[in-house]
């Protein structure tokens, strides 16, 4: 036990007194019209119930995370107020062991992870939902992980996004997401670990993207090994040509499982040819430039048998993201 009376495992609270909205030293949030109040970093949420920020939220150095939520059932409004994290800030909102949970109006920045969402802390999670949020600044946006050892592992994300993070706007493992009128752009990369940022990352699991804009990332718009990845009228343009970091690149789009592509603006640095197709269907500068793919309802190709790299050089596998998360790598 810790001073705040919470159990840690790992550098990680996992527990804290019971009552709505936990914060230091166990105090409960103030309900208002059945909402419980946020009002302090480090919040632990284990009950159902709807949760609101009517200030921003400014963590210290020794805060672990803006909020975690450890229950079913949860709903957690900003009200477009931010949660920011010190210096060494671990994650803005925490999710994990909880089912149905929505986050909306939240925007997060300064924390190693804006959202990190696993299976790792306190066991399976489901039916995640993120609404009209922004994750920007971070050290990562956006973070889903599953074990593999769970069907239960979907996440919808709409109208938000992931900007200007110093490594990837979103990165999803053996999880399943639908992706939906959101942006994940002007993700860089890191110099210091050297691995250039992508917009959206995937490993395994499967994606839907509908009308998402991954422009002007430093390493790349997709990356995805190994994921089942559909992307309907999206844009990823100027992926590669942003990057000043001279690290490795994937071009726009560089996948290496299956992809199912329609309507789609992007033009790939590092062309992946399916059949002697290129699976972009229209150029990021002019609109209705046919790259080769024929009719009008998209094309679907299986791009398993072809080369991205086959590796991420010196990428973060799910171990060691979560490594460098608990040690408050900023």
């Amino acid at each position: 036990m810790n001073d705040r009376g919470l159990t840690e495992e790992n550098g990680r609270q996992l527990s804290g007194k019971k009552g709505g909205g936990t914060g230091k030293g166990g105090k409960k949030g103030d309900c208002t019209e059945g909402y419980t109040v946020i009002s302090s970093c480090d919040t632990i949420i284990d009950e159902p119930g709807r949760y609101v920020l009517e200030k921003n939220l400014k963590c210290e150095d020794s805060d672990l995370f803006g909020v975690a939520i450890r229950a079913n059932d949860v709903r957690l409004d900003c009200q477009g107020n931010q949660i920011i994290g010190g210096d060494v800030g671990d994650i803005g909102i925490d999710i994990s062991g909880a089912n149905h949970v929505s986050i909306a109006n939240c925007h997060v920045r300064n924390f190693n992870s804006g959202l990190f969402v696993s299976s790792f802390i306190s066991g399976p999670w489901d039916d995640v939902v993120i609404e009209d949020s922004s994750f920007n600044k971070n050290f990562i946006g956006m973070s889903f992980f599953d074990d593999g050892n769970s069907e239960s592992n979907r996440y919808t994300i709409v109208g938000s996004k992931a900007l200007e993070n110093d490594l990837d706007g979103l990165q999803a493992f053996e999880a399943h997401g639908t992706i939906v009128s959101s942006t994940f752009s002007k993700n860089f990369g890191s110099v210091e670990i050297g691995v250039a940022g992508v917009g959206v990352f995937f490993v395994s699991g499967s994606a839907t993207l509908i009308d998402v804009t991954a422009n002007n990332n430093g390493g790349g718009g997709i990356l995805s090994f190994s994921a089942e990845v559909e992307s309907i009228s999206s844009e990823y343009c100027g992926n590669d040509e942003a990057s000043s970091t001279d690290l490795f690149l994937y071009g726009d789009i560089a996948v290496d499982g299956s992809l199912v592509a329609q309507g789609n603006a992007c033009e790939t640095s590092i062309p992946m040819m399916v059949g002697g197709r290129d699976v972009c269907e229209c150029l990021c500068k002019g609109k209705n430039k046919s790259k080769g793919v024929s009719g009008t309802g998209g094309a679907s190709a299986d791009v398993s048998s072809v080369s991205s790299g086959s590796s991420r050089p010196q990428a973060i596998p799910a171990d060691d993201t979560i490594a460098l998360l608990s040690k408050g790598l900023k």
